[in-house]
């Protein structure tokens, strides 16, 4: 039963068993649809598990083999020429394909600031890859479009960003859940970046660059990645509010006051906490 494997897959990720997590998924026999599923969650795990330079090197393979699987197994839709409109003067259009643009999410605190674009130079489009229920913030309003890919299939998808003439389509997803890389695999706008919510390359030649800094990417960094890396001067990524400051609730007094020393928190995923 695929669902109850899937369970227990996450369960064993949730616990911090990633490679047992991993080798659940490994050999299962997968149609299009299953391999973006089974693919994704190895690809992404892979990278809690990434200690050492072989590990590295095998990690940016991975990502390139299944890069240039997914690519070939589109291929029938790539876009070849994009009709996009070469007037230096008009605006441009900048796409956005996210999961997380919920209020809930860390990428909708990092997102509002990339939809904080100037309008009289660039057009923004969000489109949405995942069901937008039970949203915190509603983040419609700060795009000039939006646009639901939810269970459209490649061909819909890519025609609603060709449609659109998206001159640049940034991914705020990588490879994790509810990913639209399928359009990207096909090419559907003439620059493709990905930004904020994958730590590692995408492995897709479509994908030309990849916004991150010097901390992040030291300059000198041997990592392998198939983007350029396109450097911020300072961070690649910019925490936002999404709510008034006085809708926030007061902050409280420091514990160490009343304990007599600084106490250390974290908010991560207990994957991150390996042995090593």
């Amino acid at each position: 039963n695929i669902l109850a494997l899937d369970s227990y897959r996450n369960f064993e990720m949730m616990k911090g068993n990633v490679l047992k997590s991993i080798t659940l998924i490994e050999h299962q026999p997968e149609n299009f649809s299953r391999a973006m599923i089974t693919q994704c969650s190895i690809l992404f795990g892979l990278n809690y598990i990434c200690e050492d330079r072989e590990a590295v090197d095998n990690l940016y393979s991975r990502h390139v083999q299944f890069g240039d699987w997914m690519q070939k197994a589109l291929s029938e839709y790539c876009v070849l020429e994009h009709a996009n409109t070469k007037n230096p003067n008009r605006r441009i259009k900048i796409g956005y394909v996210a999961a997380d643009f919920n209020g809930r999410h860390p990428v909708s605190h990092f997102g509002a600031a990339l939809l904080g674009l100037d309008r009289e130079k660039f057009h923004v489009t969000v489109y949405s890859c995942k069901p937008q229920k039970d949203n915190k913030v509603d983040m419609r309003e700060m795009a000039d479009k939006w646009i639901d890919l939810v269970g459209l299939n490649p061909s819909v998808a890519i025609a609603a960003i060709t449609t659109e003439e998206i001159d640049i389509l940034v991914d705020l997803t990588g490879w994790t859940v509810c990913n639209r890389l399928d359009v990207f695999a096909c090419s559907a706008a003439p620059v493709q970046v990905t930004w904020v919510a994958y730590p590692n390359t995408l492995g897709m030649s479509n994908v030309h660059y990849r916004v991150t800094d010097a901390i992040t990417d030291p300059v000198d960094t041997t990592q392998p990645f198939a983007e350029k890396l396109v450097r911020l001067p300072n961070s690649f990524l910019c925490y936002s509010l999404l709510r008034e400051p006085d809708q926030l609730p007061p902050v409280a007094p420091p514990p160490f006051v009343k304990n007599g020393y600084v106490t250390f928190g974290s908010f991560n995923t207990l994957p991150k906490i390996q042995s090593s």
